[in-house]
């Protein structure tokens, strides 16, 4: 059976157990501040504890870039898009609090399926070997590959932020928050197809082989942030959602060409995070509650230095390569309260 296939008879299989099994309600990829923990227990009246899991599925893409400057301009050579399709997650979270104001909440997740993605390389070369000067886009491509047996290797998220509440009006309370996520993003991919131009345009077309690995690419983003959440509490209902940026995102980025045994790596700073999360709880009997939550998170183009390193040596390009990432998640779960 093919990972196609095996996957959504996975998945559901690992929701079922987590719905029946779970200790704590979902929560989406953002570790959330709660006025009523999952799971809490006081050691006095200022600190309380709350533990909890998740599982979801991620959907999205990255980018991979690469730019010359001809004419005095930014020219881009090359791009490759990485799917994020069909990606199973699994976290832990946890939160401290201090007094009715003060929270402090971790959490982390990691990928428990490869998912089931495809990568596009298109690359431009009017700037090198055409003498003609066009604008790359979707259609004008010089050099394609494509590669539909694309598999996530690794995904790591790690949240931790401070939520400070700043206003509270009967069930609804306003809330600060600063924090800080470091998130890896691995994928490979393998065989595909193949259209480039060599003595004309798009006059070789062609195969790799089935199964062998062409491209292995990862992205490590570092993402101080701040953001303000708001809550809504009710007798057998809970209501969260946030809003979070960062004007400070530094990334860097790996790009093996295993065919060509040549290394592309990338350094990147002063990127923009933007991240929206919802979560709902339903209360549904005395002890046991019900959750989905939903988060989204972008990363718009970081233009950065890239070195390259292979068999004739090592080269550096200022402002030569960039990248971006936007991933959206659904999570799920049951659990019960103390």
């Amino acid at each position: 059976m093919s990972r196609a296939r095996r996957f959504p008879l996975l998945l559901l299989a690992v929701v079922a157990t987590f719905v029946a099994f779970a200790p704590a309600p979902a929560r989406a990829l953002h570790a959330t501040a709660q006025a009523d923990p999952d799971v809490r227990w006081a050691t006095g009246a200022d600190l309380s504890f709350g533990l909890g899991a998740s599982l979801g599925v991620v959907e999205g893409s990255a980018t991979e870039l690469a730019f010359s400057y001809p004419f005095g301009r930014k020219f881009k050579l090359s791009e490759l898009t990485w799917d994020l399709k069909d990606v199973a997650l699994a976290g832990v979270h946890g939160s401290v609090g201090i007094g009715r104001r003060f929270r402090l909440n971790l959490g982390v997740w990691s990928a428990l399926s490869e998912g089931n993605g495809m990568m596009i390389d298109r690359d431009w070369a009017y700037a090198d070997s055409f003498s003609v000067f066009l604008e790359p886009d979707s259609r004008n491509w010089t050099h394609e590959s494509r590669h539909p047996d694309t598999t996530v290797d690794k995904v790591i998220v790690l949240d931790q932020n401070l939520s400070v509440m700043a206003l509270q009006f009967g069930s609804f309370s306003l809330s600060g928050i600063v924090g800080y996520k470091h998130d890896t993003w691995k994928w490979s991919a393998r065989g595909g197809t193949y259209i480039y131009s060599t003595e004309e345009f798009r006059d070789t077309i062609g195969s790799f082989p089935a199964g062998e690995r062409v491209i292995t690419y990862e992205q490590k983003y570092s993402i101080p942030y701040v953001g303000v959440g708001a809550s809504w509490d009710f007798p057998a209902f809970q209501l969260e959602t946030h809003l979070l940026f960062s004007p400070l995102v530094s990334a860097s980025d790996s790009d093996l060409h295993v065919l060509r045994g040549v290394l592309f790596e990338g350094d990147f700073s002063g990127g923009t995070y933007v991240g929206l999360g919802l979560n709902a709880v339903w209360l549904f009997a005395e002890h046991w509650s019900a959750a989905l939550g939903v988060e989204y998170q972008s990363i718009p183009e970081i233009t950065g230095d890239v070195k390259i390193t292979g068999a004739e040596g090592n080269e550096f390009f200022g402002g030569g390569g960039g990248l971006s990432l936007s991933a959206a998640s659904v999570t799920l779960g049951a659990g019960y309260r103390f």
